[in-house]
């Protein structure tokens, strides 16, 4: 399949977050401290498989629901964990505590089940390209509050952080000091941000047996004899402005790599 073939169809894709099954590599959080206190009230465990996240900056692992016997141990903050039980309180229904292993479990005021709530910055480099009209930036990396800038079409742009989700999802890069961009308008392969625009000439096809033509989403949809010649009155570019095909018909684009501007 050709290059352009496979980018058109490659940005139709989603990419979707996993759960962690290990801790999340973390900054140094500035959520507060594990402040649990140890429980008197009466309990009762009641097995309910969930997942955890961390919403502490580091949180005590008890080896008792009563969180009553520190184990030493700290789980720490955006970390996500398979619970398999829960500890409540038997008068109010109110859930505790959780398991998270054998002899292990985490205060309930320590965690969180929404992952979108919890956030850990992380250092990254590279290079987005904004895939959107227009692209607004944040102070903050959880995009909350007003925006304070935006970033045109096709621009790039290099990143020095990311900011992911409970889920390891990224929501946004870092530009520049206190310019946050959100992940859903940009993509990371300048091959993937396209636009057609305005450009007229010949082309000659050079690639041996003929070429295939595709439409706007990929599809093969036509044939072109070697050596035939074709005008061309638009190019589909990518953010770098580099020519991804050329358009010889109402919905028919052919490669570079199999053809030459002709005279």
């Amino acid at each position: 399949m050709s290059k352009i073939s496979r980018a058109l169809l490659a940005a139709t894709l989603m990419s979707v977050g996993a759960l962690a099954t290990t801790p999340i590599t973390t900054h140094a959080a500035t959520n507060g401290a594990s402040t649990v206190q140890t429980t008197t009230d009466p309990l009762t465990t009641v097995k309910e498989p969930n997942i955890v996240i961390i919403k502490s900056a580091q949180a005590k692992v008890y080896s008792n629901p009563q969180l009553s016997q520190a184990t030493g141990r700290t789980l720490p903050f955006a970390s996500s964990w398979a619970a398999t039980a829960v500890a409540k309180n038997t008068e109010t229904g109110t859930v505790t505590a959780y398991q998270v292993a054998t002899n292990q479990w985490i205060a309930a005021n320590d965690i969180t089940t929404q992952a979108d709530f919890v956030g850990v910055q992380q250092p990254a480099t590279g290079v987005i390209y904004i895939s959107s009209a227009t692209s607004k930036t944040y102070a903050n990396p959880d995009l909350t509050g007003q925006a304070n800038g935006s970033l045109p079409f096709k621009s790039g742009w290099k990143y020095t952080a990311v900011f992911k989700n409970g889920y390891g999802r990224i929501i946004s890069y870092q530009v520049s000091t206190h310019q946050w961009v959100p992940a859903g308008n940009v993509q990371t392969d300048s091959h993937l941000v396209m636009s057609l625009e305005p450009g007229r000439g010949i082309l000659r096809i050079t690639k041996k047996g003929g070429a295939s033509t595709y439409s706007a989403t990929g599809q093969v949809n036509g044939h072109l004899a070697y050596g035939s010649r074709w005008r061309y009155a638009w190019i589909l570019t990518d953010a770098t402005r580099k020519v991804v095909a050329y358009q010889v018909g109402g919905n028919q684009f052919v490669t570079p790599e199999d053809s030459i501007e002709s005279k």
